[in-house]
């Protein structure tokens, strides 16, 4: 399956996919065929998919500057009202790589990204498309070359509720806390904000052995062993404190997230 991420760094929708949307501009009623994500002037645009390039061009009309890429199997992706293109047609582009910049050419009120999926010939929304395909910021950084043997510096990704991960060439193989974090990055080594969510979808990718831990404030469903990917086994608390001991990383999750794991 081909790699998949959001075309904006943030995820906030202004204006959904909607088959009768009043125009903000012309206050026309008319099929709103994309999402408008949130972006202010000047935001990097991403390629969602690998890709080439198909259209390159200041669109008259509502599109303004407009980029359209073709990820194969039917499927392209359109980028509308762009302050800045960076690709030209006929360009290759891989998964994460800026494509140009947000702005508010064409018909907008404010800066922001249309962003448009098309599948046969299809306009679909975007959103539930993006859901069931994008795997996460985990993959995306693992497009980037591990650190060198002569800086020695990791990179961190850093998630608002499970911490901070130490990345190995995009593997996740440790956990450090914030005092471990702040250390490192005053050293110079590159801290990647990423959502909870991607967070756990590095843990679930590591084949390193972890602890998942649902404190009785979370659900308290207890300790489960993570390894190679997948559940092997319920721990108590003595084996959680062997583990520990041992130096095995311990993650804390909610209970839903717990039982999601466990029933893999």
């Amino acid at each position: 399956m081909a790699t998949w991420v959001y075309p904006t760094e943030g995820r906030e929708v202004t204006s959904g996919f909607n088959p009768a949307r009043k125009h903000p501009v012309t206050g026309v009623v008319k099929a709103h065929t994309g999402t408008d994500f949130r972006a202010a002037s000047g935001t990097p645009l991403r390629a969602a998919c690998d890709g080439t390039v198909v259209k390159s061009l200041f669109a008259k009309g509502s599109p303004g500057n407009y980029v359209r890429i073709d990820v194969g199997g039917g499927v392209w992706i359109g980028y509308s009202h762009l302050s800045e293109r960076r690709v030209s047609k006929g360009d290759r582009v891989s998964c994460g790589q800026i494509i140009g910049l947000a702005g508010a050419t064409g018909s907008a009120t404010a800066a922001h990204l249309h962003f448009e999926v098309s599948v046969d010939g299809v306009k679909i929304d975007p959103v539930p498309h993006l859901e069931a395909n994008v795997v996460g910021v985990a993959l995306l950084v693992e497009k980037q070359p591990p650190p060198s043997l002569e800086d020695d510096m990791p990179t961190l990704v850093n998630s608002p509720t499970f911490g901070t991960g130490l990345l190995d060439g995009g593997v996740l193989t440790g956990i450090g806390d914030q005092a471990t974090v702040d250390a490192w990055a005053a050293a110079g080594a590159k801290v990647v904000p990423i959502s909870d969510g991607d967070f756990m979808r590095l843990v679930r990718r590591s084949t390193s052995t972890w602890l998942l831990f649902c404190p009785p404030e979370k659900g308290g469903r207890g300790f489960a062993v993570w390894s190679g990917g997948q559940a092997v086994g319920l721990g108590d608390a003595g084996t959680v404190e062997s583990f520990k001991a041992a130096g095995v990383p311990v993650v804390e999750v909610a209970g839903a997230d717990f039982d999601r794991f466990t029933a893999v």
